[in-house]
């Protein structure tokens, strides 16, 4: 009966520590997104309110550019090809 109740019944010991383990889990899960939810409202709150922001993130994240702009785009050689001759 002792094994029953420690390990075997549905509201045993094994399973009530499994529960609690499995809950403090999600609490660090949820406190995670919530910080990277506090995080993406600054930064979408920044990007409605501040026009300098709003460019840098368009220039940056899609490439938009002003008009009679040129944008020169530099990319870093691979090093694992050999030089082309």
């Amino acid at each position: 009966m002792i094994i029953w109740i420690l390990f075997l019944a549905n509201n045993s010991f094994l399973n009530t520590w499994k529960l609690k383990r499995r809950v403090e889990q999600l609490e660090k899960e949820t406190s995670i997104l919530k910080a990277q939810n506090d995080s993406l409202a600054q930064e979408n709150e920044r990007l409605k309110t501040d026009p300098e922001a709003a460019e840098k993130a368009a220039r940056e994240n899609f490439g938009l550019t002003k008009p009679d702009e040129t944008v020169f785009r530099f990319v870093p050689a691979k090093e694992d090809e050999p030089p082309k001759k």
